[in-house]
């Protein structure tokens, strides 16, 4: 016992350094890096337009109807159609649409042309389809009888086919002071060119 008491002592066994945390210099170059990375996150998002439709719905995109592009400049929305008419729509009847309009289901209605701002309607009277309350996210609803400003594009696929640019912005509704009133989440107006050659109001 002795022998091994002196080896101890000739050569003793070094303890283990005890473990560290991070020392207050890597947690302030931590914390830096991570404002950093949160101002450089902001700056991204404000350059890229940093806006959302109404609703809270992020603009642009396209594709699947829950995430159709908002156009946030009359510029913008009226280009985009191939027409933009004044009409009444009278009453539809339900179609399956096939994949390349994601299956969804429509009301097919005529809409008798009363007034043209852009695009030619032979005869005054097209065909819309649009997606009715209830079958998908994002609807128009429209009522049979009453008379909307549309603004649309036209479904090569389709003969005579015509759909919203958007079911959010592609119809107002007129009323009978000849006034063209947006739906509850477009807060575009239409033009002064258009809405005199619609003969609306102000």
């Amino acid at each position: 016992m002795r022998v091994k008491s002196l080896i101890k002592q000739a050569n003793p066994v070094p303890a283990a350094p005890a473990r560290r945390g991070p020392g207050r210099r890597a947690v302030l170059v931590t914390a830096l890096a991570g404002g950093t990375a949160a101002v450089v996150a902001g700056v991204a998002f404000l350059a890229s337009g940093g806006a959302q439709a109404p609703g809270g719905r992020p603009p642009g995109g396209g594709g699947a109807i829950a995430d159709q592009e908002y156009y946030r400049s009359t510029e913008r929305l009226e280009a985009v159609a191939d027409l933009i008419v004044r009409g009444r729509l009278g009453p539809g009847r339900e179609e399956e649409s096939g994949p390349g309009r994601g299956g969804s289901t429509y009301t097919v209605a005529p809409v008798d042309v009363t007034a043209t701002a852009k695009g030619e309607v032979p005869g005054n009277r097209l065909q819309l389809s649009y997606i009715p309350p209830g079958a998908a996210a994002e609807t128009a609803p429209l009522t049979a009888g009453k008379e909307y400003v549309f603004l649309l594009t036209k479904d090569g696929a389709t003969a005579g086919g015509h759909y919203l640019v958007s079911t959010m912005q592609g119809w107002y509704a007129v009323d009978g002071d000849d006034r063209a009133t947006p739906g509850p989440e477009n807060d575009v107006p239409l033009s002064p060119t258009v809405r005199r050659a619609l003969r609306l109001r102000g």
